[in-house]
C-alpha cells in the first residue's frame, strides 16, 4: 500500500489463508478473527471477496469444532453474494455430523443432511466423503434405518462406501434387536463382497457379533442361515487375521447358542490353536470372559484334550 499497489483479491486471500491456518494449527480463534477482519475490510477497499476468502475462515472453524461460528460465515459468505462452492459444502457437512456424534445431537445430522440438500439444488453432485460420513454417523448414532437409507443412495449413485463405512455399519446392526436387522446385515455384507473390499479384524468382529445376536434375537434368522453366514466369516478370516479376543467370544456365544452344533466348535478350536502358536503376551486373555462363556470354553478344551490323549 506505501507502494501505491492496490491489493487485489489474490493477495487478500493469501493474507486470510494464512491467518486462518493459523488459528487452525494453533487452536487460536483470535488467529482466525484477524482472517475474519481482513475479510470485512476487503469491500472498504473496493475488492469483492470470493468462494475462497471464505473457506479458510470455515474450514478453521470447523476444525476447532466451533460448527456455529462455521454455520455464521457460511451465512455472511451468502448474504455478500457469492455462491458457496462444493468444498465448502463438503466442509460444513462434515462438521455437522461431526458435532452430532460427539454431542450426541441428532439436529446436528439434520442440518448435515440440509446442506447435502442445498448442495444439490445449487448444482452440486453429492461426492463419494459426504455421503459416507452420514452413513457413518447415523449408524453410529444408533439410526440404523436412516444409515441403511444413505448406504442405499450411496450404491444408487454408483459410489462405494468405505470400509469403515461397512463396518459402522455392521456395528451397528450387531447393536440392534428389532426385527429386519438380520436382512440388513446380510445386505450390507453382500455389497461389501461385491465391492471387493476385504475386511480387517474388527469388521470380522462386527460380522460375528452380528450372527451371535440373531442367533438369539431375531426369530426369523434360520439357524442354518446364521451359521452359513458365519462360516463364510471364519473362512475368510483364516486367510487374513489373526483372531482375536472378540472372535473367541463371539463364537462362545454361538456354541452356547446351539450347543448340538459341531461348526461353533470346530471355529473355537481353531481359535485357541491359532492362539498357542502366538507369542505369550499377545495370547487371548480368556480369564476376562463372563462365566457362561468360560463354562462353554472349558467343555471345549477337555474335548481337544481327551482328542490329543487318543
Amino acid at each position: 500500500k506505501k507502494a501505491g499497489l492496490r491489493p487485489d483479491v489474490r493477495v487478500y486471500n493469501v493474507f486470510i489463508g494464512a491467518c486462518a491456518e493459523s488459528g487452525k494449527r494453533l487452536k487460536d480463534p483470535s488467529r482466525i478473527g484477524k482472517a475474519e477482519q481482513i475479510i470485512q475490510a476487503m469491500p472498504k477497499n473496493g475488492v469483492e471477496p470470493c468462494a475462497a476468502s471464505f473457506h479458510p475462515v470455515i474450514d478453521a472453524y470447523a476444525e476447532l469444532d466451533d460448527v456455529e461460528s462455521a454455520v455464521r460465515w457460511f451465512d455472511e459468505m451468502k448474504k455478500a453474494g457469492v455462491r458457496p462452492d462444493a468444498k465448502t459444502y463438503r466442509t460444513l457437512i462434515s462438521s455437522h455430523a461431526h458435532q452430532g456424534r460427539y454431542r450426541y445431537d441428532r439436529e446436528q445430522f439434520v442440518a448435515a443432511e440440509r446442506i447435502l440438500e442445498e448442495m444439490s439444488e445449487e448444482g452440486f453432485e453429492p461426492d463419494l466423503a459426504s455421503l459416507d460420513i452420514l452413513v457413518r454417523r447415523w449408524a453410529q448414532f444408533g439410526e440404523l434405518d436412516r444409515a441403511i437409507w444413505w448406504f442405499r443412495s450411496m450404491l444408487s449413485k454408483d459410489m462405494e462406501p468405505s470400509l469403515n463405512a461397512f463396518t459402522t455399519l455392521l456395528n451397528a446392526c450387531a447393536k440392534r434387536s428389532k426385527a429386519g436387522t438380520w436382512d440388513h446385515a446380510k445386505e450390507v455384507s453382500k455389497e461389501m463382497k461385491r465391492a471387493s473390499i476385504k475386511p480387517n479384524a474388527v469388521t470380522f468382529a462386527c460380522m460375528l457379533k452380528v450372527c451371535s445376536r440373531a442367533a438369539v434375537a431375531e426369530r426369523r434368522a434360520e439357524r442354518r442361515d446364521v451359521l452359513s453366514v458365519a462360516e463364510e466369516v471364519i473362512d475368510e478370516m483364516k486367510k487374513t487375521v489373526r483372531p482375536n479376543h472378540v472372535h473367541l467370544t463371539e463364537c462362545l456365544y454361538l456354541q452356547k447358542r446351539y450347543p448340538t452344533e459341531e461348526k461353533p466348535k470346530e471355529w473355537i478350536k481353531w481359535i485357541i490353536d491359532k492362539d498357542r502358536q502366538s507369542p505369550k503376551k499377545k495370547r487371548i486373555n480368556t480369564k476376562n470372559l463372563p462365566r457362561p462363556l468360560r463354562a462353554v470354553l472349558s467343555e471345549v478344551l477337555q474335548e481337544v484334550e481327551k482328542c490329543r490323549s487318543h
